[in-house]
């Protein structure tokens, strides 16, 4: 009769889990059968046939270091052990150290310098890296009593749905422009967040952290709690995050604004534009706790002021240095600035006193303007493709080049710059508004903050200018403003090639006119047409200005 071996690793065969689907949406329990550690016959053998517990030099002769090293923890195993000293790190054995057996026990955590833990460990991460996808949540050795677990986190999935249709809702019935942005940045983590934004500016987020340990005994009311957390986007409403934490109580956040308030702010606005709206016109953002008219009411009262977008196959020309469409032409891109550091600020300034009548605690701190001002690129064109100021101001003192895009209508807008003054009729009637309303009717113009970066002072009227903007958080670089000082970033467009949905530029290369004073014109604008055969086109009309007198 075979003797029975003094070495019994009884330790479970599977691992039960919690899998959440691709959609964070459900949970259900998996059943997954542990991989064998493939070098345990020779282990057994070498302890029945020896008096001695094993040493750690013993273990590295027959090829088995990693039970003697310290473990090797990578993020998702983290993951998967959780905190139980399965995973615990710095746990390196000795090569004269000997390592006790010790039978795996079901009633306390597993004592990490045990040849059943080192053991155990290795036959999960085998597992995992070949049968277990990320989406393992919690995960129990012993058996698969984890429906408890399983329930709770399906109770918290729907609740976290549950909010985010709340949230959405309330926003279309304040009628407010926002967008809903899924963080799936930190799935791996088990963390799934949904990030609101009102006006393109951030006001909530949802977290549902789904918890990652794993459970080595019967007994599961200890478990970690699946956790929602609601607050609000630190960048601009810090202040309100308290009401959130009031047992989640979105009332305190998605608010509708006082009727009778409504009332004042549309009488107030009729008696200035000799208007007829009614207050089911004004709306409350609950974001900057500021009333606002609704869109199409506004635009109709501010029409005179407001920018005209850029209609298709309209060529508008941007001024510049040879130096610089050499570098565009080898990056097959060009960049745009972000309007952190826009030089004239008496330009940027200009429509601040239309905006709103927010005063004091819900001014938006510096910090936040910047960081709003630092996501916001700008790219400026001009109508005119071959003029002397033009060239004298933005062309390298004219021995640059006008280079000329097609706009082509893709994810972005340009528009046409606005010239007013402050003695224009529609700009005097919004500072009337604004002062006859009482301070405690917090009010803005939301229009003309969506568009204020496409009116100008008309001192600039002769620039004829247009630009196109885009929102973005992903600046590839940053750079040092020559004028100003101020740390800048900026984005990059492709121009030439197939882009994909990030890179998306409204315009396509259509034309270079080279300057007047250029030197050696006629020698260089064929160097031009050679050099843009590297960029598969041949679609850019080349020309020579035609300004004869420049001095």
């Amino acid at each position: 009769m075979k003797k029975e071996s003094k070495f019994l690793l009884n330790m479970p065969d599977v691992l039960y889990g919690l899998q959440v689907n691709e959609d964070f949406t459900d949970v259900e329990i998996k059943e997954i059968k542990l991989l064998p550690y493939p070098k345990l016959e020779d282990l057994t053998r070498f302890i029945d046939e020896s008096s001695n517990l094993p040493t750690g030099a013993d273990l590295r002769k027959l090829g088995m270091s990693e039970l003697v090293d310290e473990f090797k923890i990578n993020p998702f195993d983290k993951l998967l052990f959780g905190n139980n000293a399965l995973c615990i790190e710095g746990t390196r054995v000795n090569d004269k150290d000997s390592i006790v057996v010790n039978k795996f026990d079901y009633y306390f955590p597993l004592a990490p310098n045990t040849l059943y833990c080192r053991i155990l460990q290795q036959r999960i991460l085998l597992t995992h890296e070949t049968l277990l996808n990320r989406n393992f949540v919690k995960t129990s050795i012993i058996n698969g009593n984890l429906g408890s677990i399983a329930e709770s986190l399906q109770v918290e999935i729907r609740c976290f749905q549950e909010y985010a249709k709340k949230i959405e809702n309330k926003l279309k019935e304040n009628g407010l422009d926002y967008a809903i942005n899924d963080d799936d940045s930190k799935k791996d983590l088990f963390i799934v967040r949904k990030e609101f934004y009102v006006n393109e500016k951030p006001f909530i987020r949802l977290t549902l952290k789904l918890g990652n340990s794993t459970i080595f005994s019967d007994d599961i009311c200890e478990a970690d709690k699946f956790k929602l957390e609601i607050d609000c986007l630190d960048e601009y409403f810090q202040n309100k995050t308290n009401r959130l934490n009031d047992n989640n109580n979105l009332d305190n956040v998605l608010l509708s604004g006082d009727q009778e308030k409504k009332v004042e702010i549309a009488k107030q606005i009729n008696k200035v534009f000799k208007a007829n709206i009614s207050e089911e016109d004004i709306l409350f953002d609950m974001c900057d706790e500021c009333y606002f008219l609704k869109k199409e009411i506004e635009r109709s009262l501010l029409k005179e002021i407001l920018p005209e977008r850029v209609e298709p196959d309209f060529v508008l020309y941007k001024y510049t240095s040879f130096e610089t469409l050499q570098k565009i032409l080898d990056n097959k891109s060009v960049l745009m600035n972000s309007i952190v550091s826009m030089n004239d600020k008496t330009e940027t300034d200009f429509m601040k006193p239309y905006l709103h009548n927010v005063k004091g605690s819900n001014d938006i701190p510096e910090l936040d303007v910047c960081i709003s001002a630092s996501r916001k690129f700008i790219i400026s064109f001009t109508a005119k493709e071959d003029n002397l100021d033009m060239w004298r101001f933005y062309g390298d003192n004219a021995r640059g080049v006008s280079i000329g895009f097609k706009f082509t209508p893709n994810k972005g807008k340009v528009y046409k710059i606005k010239y007013v003054d402050e003695n224009d009729k529609t700009l005097v009637n919004i500072k009337k508004v604004l002062k006859r309303l009482k301070k405690d009717l917090n009010f803005k113009f939301e229009q003309l903050i969506r568009y204020k970066h496409f009116i100008k002072h008309k001192d600039y009227e002769t620039e004829e200018e247009y630009r196109y903007l885009e929102n973005s958080r992903k600046p590839i670089g940053w750079f040092i403003n020559d004028s100003n000082g101020i740390l800048t970033p900026f984005i990059s467009k492709n121009i030439f090639t197939e882009q994909n949905e990030n890179e998306k530029f409204p315009f396509s290369l259509s034309k270079i006119i080279v300057g007047p004073a250029m030197p050696e014109r006629a020698v260089n604008i064929c160097q031009i047409y050679y050099r843009l055969s590297f960029c598969a086109t041949n679609d850019v009309e080349l020309q020579i200005s035609k300004i004869e007198s420049y001095r």
